[in-house]
Formats: structure tokens, sequence, C-alpha cells
């Protein structure tokens, strides 16, 4: 499992190829199908409603210790347990 904490980095607008697997009061994890697990650019990713980059991962299933390790940095959504209700739905729901 690598994450990859992206605290408030500014994205590249390529939202092509992107699409949104969870979105909650502006925070939306978004998946590229053109990329692969283990390398450098990650396949999911968290964009925050300031439209910055928060976070990456391989797995959709990683986001939950992403949003632990943003609370510990102070960093996390306010609405931090329902993304990750949401992504446990999405999680459920893709298998």
């Amino acid at each position: 499992m690598a994450i990859h904490i992206l605290a408030g980095t500014t994205r590249i607008g390529v939202g092509v190829f992107w699409r949104d697997c969870v979105h909650v009061n502006g925070w939306r994890v978004q998946h590229n199908g053109t990329l692969r697990p283990g390398e450098a650019l990650q396949p999911y990713r968290l964009v925050g409603p300031d439209h910055c980059l928060w976070a990456s991962a391989d797995a959709l299933s990683d986001f939950d210790a992403v949003l632990g390790a943003l609370a510990y940095h102070g960093e996390a959504p306010t609405n931090t347990k329902e993304i990750q209700r949401w992504l446990a739905e999405s999680v459920t729901s893709a298998h």
C-alpha cells in the first residue's frame, strides 16, 4: 500500500483522465484508469473543494489510511467520517 500525502498541491487540469468515485461536500476521490498501482503517479487521488490535491493512493480502499494520516497532520477534511462512510460503501460496491 503506497500513499502520498500531497496537502494542498495544485493539480494540473487533466480532468479527461479522471472520474469521480466518491463526491462528498466538495471533496472528491477520483480514479484514472490509465495508471497502475505501484507507478510514480497513483491511480486514485483525493481532491479538495479548493481543487487542490491532498493525497494519492494505489487503491480506493487505501483512502481510509489516507484520511487518518491527514487527520494526524491536522489537514483532514472536516467531514472525514462522512467521506470514510462513502469510501466504505464504494469499496463494497466495487467488489
